[in-house]
């Protein structure tokens, strides 16, 4: 069980990758073969989410598994191999999105049952490995480090980020976790942000939230209700 004491970089992250990661089955389990435009949502759907997964996958070899190699060697050598395993995974379900996408109408509906079988698949796998995550490695990271340096390992972790995958992981967090969290997250951006470039961002996300979760969220940020009922 965690710790609610301790800082838990893993929280917000992962209920966003959990949210993706459901809606990208939903998205391929309501595919209609024929619709050549559904097809086409689905495989940018796919791409993105393999996308965030890969991405997750390369930040937590280099921040999080340094950092607890460095205090407790050995201690990530499970989830290394199954990070290992899961690129794999992501290689080939692209592919066998890929082979979806190029098939002759007539071809599709197995191929279609064929993916949605693999993507449900590496769900649970990926459900299993980062509630182990959470368990464990949360322990090695509370016994080695204080929620200072976990802090400053997530903050170096986002740094190197590219802008662009920065706003792909924002939009997924943001409808995945409650108010205090969303609030939490734009209240730092808009410290560093100039008022414009955060009024811009902040209008981008909006759509993302139902009109309660938008009220909600503008109160607790203190931003006037009027723009989070204009989206």
């Amino acid at each position: 069980m965690q710790s609610q004491s301790r800082y838990n970089m893993y929280e917000v992250i992962h209920k966003a990758l959990r949210a993706r990661l459901s809606r990208t089955l939903v998205a391929i389990g309501q595919l209609d073969v024929d619709d050549e435009p559904s097809l086409r949502e689905l495989e940018a759907e796919v791409a993105t989410t393999l996308a965030m997964m890969r991405g997750h996958l390369a930040s937590e070899n280099a921040f999080v598994h340094t950092a607890m190699e460095a205090r407790a060697p050995g201690s990530t050598r499970r989830i290394a191999e199954e990070h290992a395993h899961h690129e794999d995974d992501i290689d080939v379900l692209a592919a066998a999105c890929a082979t979806l996408v190029a098939a002759a109408p007539g071809e599709r509906e197995p191929l279609a049952q064929r993916l949605y079988v693999m993507f449900d698949l590496f769900v649970q796998d990926n459900l299993t490995h980062m509630r182990h995550e959470e368990d464990h490695h949360n322990a090695v990271l509370w016994a080695m480090y204080s929620d200072a340096e976990i802090l400053a390992i997530e903050q170096a972790l986002v740094a190197a980020l590219p802008p662009e995958k920065k706003a792909l992981y924002l939009h997924a967090m943001l409808p995945a976790v409650p108010t205090r969290d969303r609030a939490k997250l734009l209240g730092g951006l808009r410290q560093a942000l100039p008022p414009e470039a955060f009024a811009g961002l902040y209008a981008s996300v909006l759509p993302l939230l139902d009109a309660p979760a938008q009220r909600h969220l503008a109160a607790a940020l203190g931003e006037p209700v009027a723009l989070a009922d204009a989206a």
